[in-house]
This record gives C-alpha cells, structure tokens and sequence, in this order.
C-alpha cells in the first residue's frame, strides 16, 4: 500500500514539473486559455468522447 502512496506522489510531483516547465515556457504576459493546446492537455491529454477523464474518489483516509 505504502508502495501505491509513494508511486502516485512520484507521478504527481511529474506531472506538476512538466507542467511548471511548459508554463515557464510561455511568452510574458501571455495567459493560457483552456484549449487543445494548452499547458493542462499537452500535459494530461485530450479528453475522450467529451468526457471529463479524472474523475474517481481521490485518497480515503483508509488508503494512508
């Protein structure tokens, strides 16, 4: 279970740098519009079918 925690902290802290760089990336001054090619969907991927893909019930305190 502690292997699960620390791989999804490991996946998320990932996730956060890339899109930390991607943003760092951007022009001054310019704000990122929800898009296709925004920081989010170059970093998450699209969407499918139009629906939202992360959902689910996050952590429980049973998981910790």
């Amino acid at each position: 279970m502690l292997l699960k925690i620390h791989t999804l902290f490991l996946l998320l802290c990932l996730i956060s740098a890339q899109m930390q760089q991607l943003s760092a990336n951007l022009p001054e001054g310019l704000i990122d519009k929800p898009g296709p090619d925004d920081v989010f969907s170059k970093v998450m991927g699209n969407d499918l079918n139009g629906d939202a893909v992360m959902y689910g019930l996050g952590f429980r305190v049973a998981d910790v």
